[in-house]
């Protein structure tokens, strides 16, 4: 890359020129005019600056410096570089953050700056980022691209692109969620024009999780483990859940201190107080006897240091290591951690009676019709407790 300033002599004053800026880049070269003027006998053309005139030495200083700047940016940012894309940039036509992976970075750190969204809100819009970044470079074979080839083809392209990696529908859409609040911030901003999403329709497909029978549970509290601490420890976080219905994120964020004695017709009844990290609504579980063996089993020296009631397991290793203990205790169905809260609804529950407006305050539901897939499923094991009910009578 190479600058020049030179003289543009205008037509009602010949004594006069204005100072231009031609900006070289590969051989191809965009010219800027500058603000400054001065007479032609006060430019020296070796130095491309004024002989006398100091003030509009340091604007042409100041602008040079500017493309600098910008050309070390851009490089930073593995961005293509050329002398039109410098002079849009000088003139505003095009900004820093006019091309997609730029805008989406500095989306990210805005949004890590808001004191309302969670770390995990943050990462997992970091998680769709490192998608969109991947998609772009190996579609497009370039490190970013202008906004405005967002459209409807580059949709369809990246939803295909992330089946391809072998994502399944829902986790999908949920990426195209977090994508289209991008694109909406962008819309707003002036970036785009229009939404590339609005002929693209999102559908999810019905998951059918299966809870864990009675049987299946008993199984799962006893089994050994063949002796492995890990697997015991995620085993004990999976079956908390099962008793008391918290999400993966309020299970380890629980401490102490959200364990709270109240008076239940003169007998006290420990609680988990709360407020839950998906809604915000606050939530008051009791504590059931299993639940409450495993509150005690890690009363240890790590409790002393995090504060926390569960030892520390991300979802991802959770789910990873239930896939193993399926296996060893010879749990046919795919187990996760949301299971726990299926079984918790499904077995624990509504399998002992305890009406459906309980379990939708149980699981701190806003409305009994998210509670009725539990009960949903529930039916499926009309049969297991038809034999239990045969077995009695």
């Amino acid at each position: 890359m190479s600058l020049k300033f030179f003289l543009k002599e205008g037509k009602n004053n010949p004594e006069r020129a204005k100072i231009n800026l031609r900006i070289i880049v590969n051989r191809q070269k965009a010219e800027i005019a500058t603000s400054c003027s001065i007479p032609l006998t006060d430019w020296d053309e070796h130095k491309q600056r004024s002989r006398t005139s100091q003030q509009v030495n340091m604007e042409l200083n100041k602008l040079e410096t500017k493309v600098l700047q910008l050309k070390n940016i851009l490089e930073y940012e593995e961005r293509p570089i050329s002398a039109r894309i410098l002079m849009d940039m000088l003139t505003q036509k095009e900004t820093l953050h006019s091309t997609l992976l730029a805008f989406y970075q500095k989306f990210i750190d805005h949004t890590s700056e808001n004191p309302e969204l969670s770390p995990e809100t943050i990462s997992l819009y970091k998680q769709t980022y490192g998608y969109v970044e991947r998609f772009t470079k190996e579609t497009y074979k370039a490190p970013d691209i202008p906004m405005k080839q967002l459209d409807y083809n580059f949709v369809i392209r990246l939803d295909q692109y992330l089946l391809k990696k072998g994502l399944k529908r829902n986790t999908v859409n949920k990426h195209h969620s977090r994508f289209r609040t991008l694109v909406n911030r962008a819309i707003y901003e002036g970036g785009l024009d229009k939404t590339p999403y609005q002929n693209f329709t999102l559908r999810n497909e019905k998951v059918d999780r299966k809870p864990l029978s009675k049987k299946e549970l008993k199984l799962l509290t006893e089994h050994e483990l063949g002796g492995n601490r890990s697997l015991q420890i995620v085993r004990d976080i999976f079956v908390f859940s099962c008793y008391t219905a918290l999400r993966y994120q309020d299970g380890q964020d629980l401490e102490m201190k959200h364990i709270e004695l109240r008076d239940n017709n003169q007998k006290f009844k420990k609680f988990i107080c709360i407020k839950q990290h998906k809604t915000g609504g606050d939530l008051e579980i009791p504590i059931l006897a299993p639940a409450q063996v495993i509150i005690d089993r890690y009363d240890n020296e790590e409790r002393k240091i995090t504060g926390k009631i569960l030892p520390r397991f991300s979802n991802q290793k959770i789910n990873a290591y239930l896939k193993v203990i399926a296996d060893l205790v010879g749990i046919k169905k795919t187990l996760t951690h949301h299971v726990a809260r299926h079984t918790c609804a499904t077995t624990v529950l509504l399998a002992n009676n305890v009406p459906l407006k309980v379990v939708s305050k149980w699981l701190g539901h806003s409305s009994i019709r998210q509670t009725e897939v539990y009960a949903k499923v529930y039916t499926d094991y009309m049969g297991e407790i038809a034999d239990e009910l045969e077995g009695k009578i």
